[in-house]
């Protein structure tokens, strides 16, 4: 069985989002909201797989599939560094400071 998607501006979705939910819901729908005539997002029923291709095009699934593919290095490094991810953050308060000590020792003449 098909799923039937409804394709509605966010003036649409504004105006009639009660309706909407009710017709993903009870309806078995899928709503893709549009803003300037582009898939913004979609209004899918819970029980959805949340990776599903809900907007049919080409680039959402690119989309999908570069999440996809980020997810698998995320797990790949974590998995080889034994779960010990550097923090970003953190790193960039190092780097931050690291920067600052080299310019107050420049302007002293360290």
């Amino acid at each position: 069985m098909t799923t039937q998607t409804i394709h509605v501006s966010v003036r649409e979705a504004k105006r009639d989002f009660s309706n909407l939910t009710n017709l993903v819901y009870y309806g078995g729908r899928r709503v893709i909201v549009k803003s300037r005539g582009k898939p913004k997002v979609a209004i899918v029923k819970l029980d959805d797989q949340p990776d599903q291709d809900v907007s049919g095009s080409p680039e959402h699934s690119q989309q999908l599939q570069l999440h996809q593919d980020i997810k698998a290095h995320r797990q790949k490094i974590a998995e080889q560094s034994e779960g010990k991810l550097s923090d970003p953050v953190e790193i960039l308060h190092q780097l931050r400071h690291d920067r600052i000590n080299h310019i107050i020792n420049v302007v002293r003449g360290y």
